[in-house]
Formats: structure tokens, C-alpha cells, sequence
């Protein structure tokens, strides 16, 4: 039965027929990499969403410095884009039995579908004792339009982390909303390291060049300068 089944896969037709995705299921812990790319194929045809956490799971435990891993990680990150906004991929963020990589490729794949229901989530996961999970909620909170996704971008640019910090702050300068300005500008005079500073700046230059240029002044001698530097790349730009 599971050489029939993989044959159907190939083919590009499977079943729906019961214990069908159980089998290709079961074929995801398969040694062989073949057998994982015939069910992951098998599993979207037959649109099966429940495989999503499984595959978040195999997509989590690659060793990314193995060479042939980041084509791995992109065929199974494409196969779960397939099942598009479901609650299933929602509900993985949330989910204990899912490790933390797995959570941190499940808030990256809610950004670029733009789920707007799973919003509460990854505000959740902004709580997280994961770095890299927390970054990921904060990018794909940037990819999404709500209100309540830019205030958590907000108390996000006051992390503890200058990692998440700069995800926070570039993600608002996407967005682009003044609201964003002023608190922008107050935690950039309280900022310390120098790539944050300029990605604060990059951001503020992004949402309103004029009105950061009118502030420079505001800022001590340091960032005047760094800043100075920034605004002469902006005309450079322009004059081009």
C-alpha cells in the first residue's frame, strides 16, 4: 500500500480514502529524504493540514549548517505556505508539543500569509524566553496591518535584547506610521549600540525624513553626527 501510494504522489493524484495521510504521515519520520519529499508532496495534494505540525517539527530539527538543509527547510516552508492562514499553523505558536524552532518558522510563514487572526498570537509569543521566537512574532507583526500589532511593535522597540529591539524598530519603519515617530526618536537618545542607532534612524528617515531632519538638533553630539551621515546618504540618493 505505501509503494501505491508513493507512485500516486509522483503522479501528482492521491485518494482521499481513509488511513491514506496516516501512511504519509508515518512516511515523514522515513530515513530517506526521498520518502519525506513524496509524502510532504502527498500531504499537500490531499490538503491535510493536520501534517503542519509534524512538518514545523522537521523543519525546526535541521541542522542548517549542513549543506543540504536550506533546500529542505525552503521545499517544507513552501509546502505549509500551500495550506495558506488555517488553525492549524495559527494554533502551532501556541502549542507546548511544538519546540521552540518550529514556533519560530511557524510566526515567520503567519507573517508572509499575513494572517491578521493570528495578531493575538504573536503577541503572545513576544513574552517568549526565545530570542529568535521573538523576533520572528515582532518581523511578522510588521508584515501585517492592525493597530494592535503596532502598539505591541512599540513596547517591543524597549527590549532587553538589542536584537529584538532592531527587528522592532525596522518593522515600524515598513509600516511607516507617524504615531511611531516621537517614541522612536525618545528610546533612539536612550540606545547604545551603534547598528540599533542606525537602524532607529533608518526607520525615522523612513516614516518622515522631514520631520527627522527638523529634530536632529534634539539629539546629542554622537547621534548628530551619525545622524548628519545618514540625512547626506538621503540627498545622495535623491541627487541620483
Amino acid at each position: 500500500k505505501k509503494t501505491i501510494i508513493k507512485s500516486l504522489a509522483l503522479i501528482g493524484t492521491i485518494p482521499a480514502v481513509s488511513g491514506v495521510s496516516d501512511i504519509l504521515l508515518d512516511m515523514l519520520s522515513d530515513e530517506e529524504w526521498d520518502d519525506k519529499f513524496i509524502a510532504i508532496k502527498g500531504l499537500s495534494l490531499l490538503n491535510e493540514s493536520s501534517a503542519i505540525h509534524k512538518l514545523l517539527d522537521l523543519a525546526g530539527s535541521l541542522d542548517l549548517s549542513e549543506p543540504d538543509n536550506e533546500d529542505r527547510l525552503y521545499i517544507i516552508k513552501n509546502a505549509i505556505r500551500e495550506f495558506g492562514c488555517n488553525t492549524s499553523l495559527i494554533n502551532a505558536v501556541n502549542d507546548d508539543s511544538v519546540k521552540f524552532r518550529g514556533k519560530d518558522i511557524a510566526a515567520e510563514l503567519i507573517g508572509d500569509l499575513q494572517c491578521k487572526d493570528a495578531v493575538p498570537h504573536l503577541i503572545g509569543l513576544l513574552k517568549s524566553e526565545y530570542r529568535d521566537v521573538r523576533r520572528s512574532s515582532i518581523q511578522s507583526l510588521g508584515k501585517i496591518e492592525s493597530d494592535k500589532a503596532k502598539e505591541s511593535l512599540l513596547e517591543a522597540i524597549t527590549d532587553h535584547d538589542s536584537h529584538v529591539r532592531k527587528s522592532a524598530v525596522k518593522a515600524l519603519g515598513m509600516i511607516g506610521d507617524e504615531a511611531a515617530f516621537d517614541p522612536l526618536i525618545t528610546m533612539l537618545m536612550k540606545e547604545q549600540y551603534n547598528d540599533v542607532i542606525d537602524e532607529f534612524m533608518i526607520s525615522l528617515i523612513s516614516i518622515n525624513s522631514g520631520l527627522f531632519r527638523s529634530r536632529v538638533n534634539e539629539l546629542n553630539e554622537n547621534l548628530r553626527e551619525i545622524a548628519l551621515r545618514h540625512i547626506s546618504d538621503l540627498n545622495a540618493e535623491a541627487a541620483c
